[in-house]
């Protein structure tokens, strides 16, 4: 009886040892990503909620995904087999880079109203590129360019030199004012081909907007109006000229082309043809024609640019 008791005790406390090592390993891993999937653990000050497109220019994500902030926080994670770099794209285009990788725990910290300020840390390649921006946030282009390709030559293949190479270093393309328009070729939403040879004739423009820009929507709805007038003086009606375009196309760039449909009848334009493909600032047509700014646009006179970025009211002006 007493030798029953003792084994009942022993295998009690093996028991009880085996489920407090299982309920710790659990918790472990309960904490933190697997190795199969990587977080990001953020926190954003003078914001509660809002909603960030995220996407990845090397495809270790497919599409385009949102991240969803409430009371200033976010978590996102994703299963992921490689190392990669995933975007983060604001409202006002400023774009996040994270370098990702299995098993990663990332932090995202720092405030909506100073995203040049944003700590990315938790991985050697987070900390050393939150280091790198915040060593060069006061520079000139010329000179961010210039620190840029020192990266790169000094570290050619890691994740953050593609990054600045692929930001800082893009192929020169031909499109500033003065510039005959590159040739391109894109469907838009309607599944119809689009081509620059549509816009080689006759006074044209290229408006390029997005849902989440007001002053974008606001330069599609005014330039579509066929009576709509640019004032320059506004004591008189005698400085009014209108504005005449013989071919507009206007370039979405949102990822959701529902959305895209949506905006375009809140403003009476939906007999713009509008290329929308969903890739956003990664679209061809984006690096073919230079985009780099939103709200942009392109004035073409027989195919030749003749202004680039034009305040609303100088559209009139040839």
């Amino acid at each position: 009886m007493i030798m029953s008791y003792k084994r009942l005790r022993h295998w009690h406390l093996q028991a009880t040892v085996f489920s407090f090592i299982l309920f710790f390993f659990l918790f472990l891993t309960s904490c933190g990503s697997d190795h199969e999937h990587f977080s990001v653990d953020g926190r954003l000050l003078n914001v509660n909620t809002a909603e960030f497109l995220v996407y990845s220019p090397d495809g270790i994500l497919s599409g385009i995904d949102t991240i969803r902030v409430n009371g200033g926080r976010f978590t996102y994670e994703r299963p992921i087999m490689n190392e990669g770099t995933i975007v983060i794209v604001f409202p006002n285009f400023k774009q996040i880079p994270i370098f990702v990788k299995p098993g990663a725990d990332i932090s995202f910290d720092g405030s909506a109203a100073k995203l040049k300020d944003i700590e990315v840390t938790g991985t050697d390649e987070n900390d050393e590129f939150t280091e790198w921006r915040h060593n060069t946030n006061e520079l000139s282009p010329k000179d961010l360019e210039a620190q840029a390709r020192k990266y790169v030559k000094e570290n050619p293949g890691t994740l953050i030199s593609l990054w600045l190479q692929r930001q800082y270093l893009p192929i020169k393309v031909a499109c500033s004012v003065g510039d005959r328009l590159p040739a391109f070729s894109a469907k838009d939403i309607n599944g119809k081909t689009i081509s620059s040879n549509t816009l080689m004739k006759g006074n044209c423009l290229i408006v390029v907007w997005a849902s989440w820009n007001y002053d974008s929507q606001s330069m599609l709805r005014q330039v579509n109006n066929k009576d709509s007038y640019i004032y320059h003086s506004y004591n008189s009606d005698k400085d009014k000229k209108k504005i005449s375009f013989d071919h507009i196309i206007s370039i979405c760039l949102d990822a959701d082309v529902k959305k895209c449909r949506q905006i375009l009848k809140q403003c009476e334009a939906e007999d713009v043809p509008t290329i929308c493909d969903g890739k956003m600032i990664d679209g061809n047509i984006v690096k073919t024609l230079g985009i780099n700014n939103i709200p942009d646009n392109i004035r073409l006179k027989n195919g030749k640019i003749t202004g680039r970025a034009i305040p609303i009211p100088k559209l009139a002006e040839e």
